[in-house]
């Protein structure tokens, strides 16, 4: 097919998640028609883990030196999907700290007027707080420390 008659298309991806989930079958399936030919990825953009789907397209696309013949769609769809199954939550402690991590979101969307606790409270955790201190007692429990935390943030 000629490159006159490839579709061009430009791609902004959404932060958040859940919208990050749904990109990475979007960006695959375009991926999957550039192989063929049929579209031409003229531009890649995000925000947040819309950017991360971005970087892992980009990255898996360049070819990289000393290693000829890297850089291909289907390398980006591979870094994209492995980039995505190494951050889901696996094991019991991720999932309970992600669903703890999901209902403060919900409670602060929602206000709870019963405990007289509304949306500033939670934007802003005070380390000091009831809230925090409650959460923060279980997570030994569940095997999260202090420095699980500090491993789990350092970039390696």
């Amino acid at each position: 097919m000629v490159n006159s008659e490839r579709k061009k298309v430009a791609v902004g991806c959404q932060g958040g998640g859940m919208h990050a989930a749904f990109e990475v079958g979007v960006l695959t399936e375009i991926l999957k028609h550039c192989e063929k030919e049929q579209f031409e990825l003229v531009g890649l953009s995000g925000t947040s883990a819309g950017a991360l789907c971005a970087l892992m397209v980009w990255y898996g696309l360049a070819p990289k030196k000393g290693n000829p013949g890297s850089g291909s769609e289907q390398e980006a769809i591979d870094k994209l999907k492995h980039f995505w199954e190494d951050f889901v939550a696996k094991g019991g402690a991720e999932a309970v700290l992600n669903f703890l991590t999901h209902r403060t979101f919900w409670a602060e969307e929602m206000e709870i007027p019963v405990l007289g606790v509304n949306a500033p409270v939670f934007s802003s955790l005070n380390p000091y707080g009831a809230i925090f201190k409650a959460v923060a007692a279980c997570l030994p429990s569940l095997g999260i420390t202090r420095t699980t935390c500090r491993s789990m943030s350092s970039v390696e």
